[in-house]
């Protein structure tokens, strides 16, 4: 649980904490993962998991790549591991089956968890003074031997913000007073995120947490978007005032330049956003090489690349080169190829599937708690997949571990509630129940 909290709390400089922290160390979350693989039968854990989903596209997915990433060691040495972080640490899929298994992890993780939420939120609100804050943070050297604070690095903190506020609307009481306070702190962190932290993918994170409101949530469809009148209200009164407050791009807050950051998604170009626009017209143009590249022979397109290797060429400031195009979906079609594409989208919807199946058995019998935490961890599951259309969500570790974790325990979840519905449809000799029951509501 600590270490869940900080990957999310903390993000990119948590993940490069190691032992030894010099060099090519073994991260936390993979020491932990080896621990617990090392603690539970590992077979079992997938004979019992393969009672449950088709186990395929698991087994697929698993061998496929690691396999080639032991291919990548001869020649790329290391990195061919480091490149194929999202294929083990998708492991912890098995880790959140078994720890949800136990009653005790059940309660102390549905307790705790809005409280992890709340921390998130007032943390994300200390990013203007990131700058301050980082230099005073205690520093780790990165694997390429950049010095990289710890704290305060905030990288995908406005995609959490989004799940903490999406998550306090689901959590608020049922009173009116309840309803309001959860309306406006809600709101408050929604316009916060979309005006400080300017990210593009904020604005699409948003519209996919609205749709799932609408199908799963309608009554909290309008008070999600209450946070869209906070947004005018605040931009309208510091353009009325003359305050000049600017965000991450340095940019000053205002309708123009969130309708040319909006504009520039799609590479449209404007005083305020040209440089979002070039790198939209960027990231097509490494998507396009990588797709030719990958479609190059029969083997690569159906294997894929393999790993070790950037799959971009483009090298920072501090004279790192950037190994990811900004997609991930792309990046597992060029790593994996055709076959580990079709695998990991297959597990996907096998994993959609079991949600819905765990969300229907909780309203069958009222479990509200639970039912929650399902929609909660599916509102974390959205902002996760889009921001994987235009930044290496899953090759980032803060990221794989929580996503597949969470996932782990929905399968575990919806193993419990499945037990228990069909022991209170014999306890009510109901065993004919019509199908309808098991429908989300």
């Amino acid at each position: 649980m600590w270490e869940l909290v900080l990957l999310l709390l903390f993000n990119y400089g948590y993940m490069q904490v190691r032992i030894p922290p010099i060099g090519f160390g073994i991260p936390t979350g993979e020491l932990l993962l080896v621990f617990y693989l090392c603690s539970f039968t590992v077979l079992g854990a997938i004979r019992r998991l393969s009672k449950q989903i088709l186990i395929i596209p698991c087994l697929i997915w698993w061998l496929l790549g690691l396999v080639r990433a032991l291919m990548g060691v001869p020649k790329y040495g290391v990195w061919a591991i480091r490149d194929a972080t999202h294929v083990i640490e998708s492991f912890y899929l098995l880790v959140g089956y078994v720890f949800f298994a136990h009653e005790r992890s059940r309660e102390i993780l549905l307790r705790h968890y809005p409280r992890v939420l709340a921390i998130i939120g007032v943390y994300s609100l200390t990013y203007p003074a990131r700058e301050a804050l980082q230099r005073i943070s205690p520093k780790i050297p990165s694997p390429n031997g950049v010095p990289t604070a710890i704290f305060f690095w905030y990288m995908f903190t406005p995609g959490f913000v989004l799940v903490a506020a999406a998550a306090y609307l689901l959590l608020a009481d049922r009173g009116a007073i309840g309803k309001l306070r959860a309306t406006v702190v809600s709101g408050v962190l929604v316009a916060f995120t979309v005006a400080i932290y300017q990210t593009r993918t904020v604005y699409l994170q948003f519209a996919g947490i609205a749709v799932f409101l609408f199908v799963y949530s309608r009554r909290n469809v309008s008070r999600w978007f209450a946070a869209v009148l906070v947004l005018i209200c605040g931009v309208a009164a510091i353009q009325v005032t003359g305050v000049q407050i600017r965000g991450r791009l340095d940019q000053p807050i205002s309708f123009q330049f969130m309708a040319d950051h909006v504009a520039s998604i799609v590479g449209i170009e404007s005083n305020s956003a040209e440089g979002a626009a070039r790198g939209s017209e960027q990231r097509v143009d490494w998507w396009k090489d990588i797709l030719h590249r990958w479609t190059a022979t029969p083997t690569t397109f159906m294997f894929g690349l393999g790993y070790g290797f950037p799959l971009i060429d483009l090298i920072t400031t501090d004279g790192v080169p950037v190994r990811e195009p900004h997609n991930s979906v792309i990046s597992i079609a060029a790593r994996l190829g055709f076959l580990g594409l079709v695998a990991w989208l297959w597990l996907q919807a096998l994993l959609l599937l079991r949600w819905r199946r765990a969300l229907a058995y909780c309203n069958c019998l009222s479990f509200h708690r639970e039912t929650i935490f399902l929609k909660v961890t599916m509102v974390f599951s959205i902002v996760v997949l889009i921001g994987g259309m235009t930044e290496p969500s899953f090759e980032l570790t803060f990221l794989t571990i929580p996503y597949y974790f969470l996932w782990g325990l929905v399968l575990a979840l919806e193993a419990s509630t499945r037990k228990r519905y069909r022991a209170a449809l014999h306890t009510a000799e109901a065993e004919s129940a019509p199908f309808e029951l098991l429908q989300p509501a």
